[in-house]
């Protein structure tokens, strides 16, 4: 009797329930009973029975959706949530359940809608961040991150040292390219007495959207000690890949297929960002000599060929002088050296790949990768060798247009100091090999959460 009385008392308290219309509340209370019995569908009948007397109660409506979720019925337990905020638009936990359901149907720019509407009406501040919190994570999930910005300067106005917001906009703005911005928010998460320093999976992430906004601003000192505190686990990866090694290890496989240009210009990235990086230096001196006039050693070295009465001689001086000739743009001449050099030489797959790489400089694409294709299949081509002909045959097939091809090749390419080129230039054309991006290894969190029961 007390407990009917207590329900009562709440009922007519919240929800204006004239005195003189009890008769539903009574189907509440055995719908409670019910439910506690683990009978659900008899449940669902007296809330169907509370509902018919009073249907502009959203609490009752609320309850039977509660019950449908015990049941295991989302459509159902959603169809009841909507009809609660229809009748009360400022019921938040009608929302909130509506969010999670939505989430778990993988329905998430309905999930995004509930949530805003559950920050919309919520009066506590905790929660009002935790809604926006679980915004921004869905958006990052639908890879729609640069629409989170307002979501997250509505977080920054409630929390501004709350370290997942901080997280999010550091993260924020090193998408849009607002690098000062994201320093100042990383460097604040950082220097937190709230971020705990003892396991690196708890703070890896601030430390690399510090190095990365440090990266991009091109403060490369401070993005290395940034780096050193983010160097953990999938972040090693992105982490390498903004490293003077790495370019320079880029700028060696586009120079062992004669793009000298690209290579070039990713040795000077190296260089700037470690000026006494010898490797560079020295890669950018064999660049130059690729570069410098040939015409009298060329000459002399066709003079050289036609004093040579020995075909084991001969067949070298001619690889020598398909190098120079592709050095010095004569690419047709090179063409015909190289089979000079293989007609004296027919294991000469090095003068083979030049002939290939003359052929593509002269748009003779086709004929460029049948040839490759055939120097593949040669005997006594090492590994690495491999991976830099297929390497150059991903970049023949680019300049097609098949990507599907070149994708292939690519992907074979993936060996030895070829790997991160290979990679990079599958990243072109929308293949990650590897899986991660810094955006889907952090958290996006929130599948598991619970809906109230």
């Amino acid at each position: 009797m007390i407990r009917y009385v207590l329900v009562v008392a709440a009922l007519l308290l919240f929800y204006n329930v004239p005195v003189f219309a009890q008769d539903p509340l009574k189907h509440i209370l055995d719908a409670e009973d019910k439910k506690k019995a683990g009978n659900f569908a008899g449940a669902v009948d007296d809330y169907d029975k509370a509902i018919k007397i009073d249907p502009s109660n959203p609490e009752y409506v609320f309850r039977k959706g509660k019950t449908f979720i015990l049941m295991k019925d989302m459509d159902n337990a959603i169809m009841c949530f909507e009809k609660t905020v229809q009748l009360k638009k400022e019921y938040v936990e009608a929302h909130k359940n509506l969010a999670t359901l939505y989430k778990k149907k993988s329905k998430l720019p309905e999930a995004v809608k509930c949530y805003d509407n559950a920050f919309k009406y919520e009066t506590e501040a905790p929660n009002k961040v935790k809604y926006k919190l679980e915004i921004i994570k869905l958006l990052a999930k639908m890879k729609k991150f640069n629409e989170a910005g307002n979501h997250i300067n509505d977080a920054k106005q409630i929390a501004a040292d709350n370290l997942d917001v901080l997280y999010f906009d550091a993260r924020f703005n090193n998408t849009v390219g607002k690098y000062e911005a994201a320093k100042e928010s990383a460097l604040k998460a950082t220097t937190s007495p709230n971020l705990k320093l003892d396991d690196p999976k708890n703070y890896a992430k601030y430390f690399y959207e510090l190095g990365l906004a440090y990266y991009q601003m091109e403060k490369y000192d401070d993005a290395t000690k940034a780096f050193e505190k983010a160097n953990f686990g999938p972040y090693k990866r992105f982490i390498l890949e903004m490293s003077p090694q790495y370019f320079q290890t880029l700028a060696y496989s586009y120079y062992k297929v004669f793009e000298l240009d690209e290579s070039e210009t990713l040795a000077d990235k190296a260089l700037k960002m470690k000026k006494d990086f010898s490797a560079a230096h020295d890669l950018k001196g064999q660049i130059a000599l690729s570069r410098t006039d040939k015409n009298a050693v060329i000459k002399a070295k066709q003079l050289a060929i036609e004093a040579e009465k020995d075909q084991v001689k001969r067949a070298q001086l001619f690889k020598e002088l398909t190098e120079m000739l592709f050095d010095a743009g004569k690419y047709a001449d090179a063409v015909m050296s190289a089979d000079k050099a293989v007609e004296a030489n027919p294991n000469d797959y090095n003068s083979l790949f030049i002939k290939a790489v003359s052929l593509a400089r002269l748009n003779k694409n086709t004929e460029a990768i049948d040839l490759v294709q055939n120097i593949l299949k040669m005997p006594g081509v090492i590994q690495e060798t491999k991976a830099q002909y297929n390497f150059a045959l991903g970049l023949f097939y680019g300049k097609t247009g098949n990507t599907k091809l070149a994708d292939t090749s690519f992907k074979k390419a993936v060996y030895g100091p070829f790997k991160y080129a290979a990679i990079a230039e599958l990243k072109k054309i929308g293949d990650d090999v590897e899986g991660e991006t810094p955006e889907t290894i952090v958290e996006t969190g929130g599948d598991d959460e619970e809906v109230d029961k």
